[in-house]
């Protein structure tokens, strides 16, 4: 595995400082992402390290910049078709424009407003296969619309088991949630 490619410290993006920011985005989404699955685990009537052994010593985390481009005079523009993520946790930091939308379990596809300071969880599909169909990977798509301002920005994060780990359905539901099973 190869280390990350940083932009110049010259380019636009690479300016002083991007680095270091894009690290401390990173590590603080990776203590949430911690958080979450411990949380998870007690939903589950699990002990909160229940799931630790999937992803430590290193977590397999993916993080990206998406900028969709809507040129002037355009009213929709290239998004992303619908989709659930294949991981654990995607954590989603979004700019002001909107254009996320999430599917409801009758179909229906509802907007995901963006709100300052909220982060957007997404479950996957590594999730639903853990958890037996108990919590469910999280359908979402991106429709780009003319806005204000002529791109979107999206900051995906996604939280996966390390490359090593073997997950496996939870052999059974905690008794305690056996009537809420799907």
């Amino acid at each position: 595995m190869q280390p990350n490619q940083w932009p110049d410290v010259t380019d636009a993006i690479g300016a002083q400082g991007f680095r270091e920011e894009v690290e401390a985005v990173i590590a603080e989404l990776t203590a949430i992402g911690a958080r979450l699955m411990r949380a998870i685990a007690v939903s589950l009537g699990l002990q909160p390290d229940a799931f630790d052994h999937c992803f430590h010593p290193w977590p397999n985390i993916q993080y990206k910049v998406a900028r969709y481009l809507c040129p002037a005079g355009e009213t929709s523009c290239s998004g992303v078709g619908a989709h659930s993520d294949s991981g654990m946790l995607t954590l989603l930091i979004q700019d002001q424009n909107g254009g996320l939308e999430a599917q409801l379990p009758g179909g229906k596809w509802i907007a995901v407003p963006p709100r300052e300071g909220m982060l957007v969880v997404n479950l996957g599909e590594m999730m639903q296969l853990k958890t037996r169909g108990y919590y469910l990977a999280t359908p979402h798509r991106v429709v780009s619309k003319a806005s204000p301002s002529p791109s979107r920005l999206s900051v995906p994060y996604f939280w996966n088991p390390r490359l090593d780990a073997v997950i496996e359905p939870m052999e059974s539901l905690p008794e305690t949630l056996t009537w809420l099973r799907p």
